[in-house]
């Protein structure tokens, strides 16, 4: 991450699953969101916060639940880390 994070809006994709177990939770990453746009298979929000550690952590642990569309900055970045993931495992048998 870069030094102390911004506050941005950020727009990220969450799976309709996701949205469940999020409400069923009461989750909210920050105190401004609005969902864009809906369909049978996921959601779209931007969420305005201060993208931390700990929120690309949250991010990373949800797997292919939820995707950054926007900054493209934090996108590249969670995919940087999504691949050295990947990295490690695919040549398990």
């Amino acid at each position: 991450m870069r030094g102390i994070a911004k506050i941005r809006n950020l727009c990220l994709v969450f799976t309709h699953l996701f949205c469940i177990f999020a409400a069923s939770k009461q989750l909210k990453y920050g105190k401004e969101y609005r969902e864009i746009e809906r369909t049978d298979e996921y959601s779209i929000f931007i969420v305005r916060l201060r993208p931390t550690f700990d929120f690309r952590q949250e991010i990373l642990s949800q797997g292919s639940d939820i995707e950054v569309l926007e900054p493209k900055w934090f996108r590249d970045e969670v995919a940087e880390i999504s691949k050295h993931m990947w990295n490690k495992y695919k040549d398990d048998k």
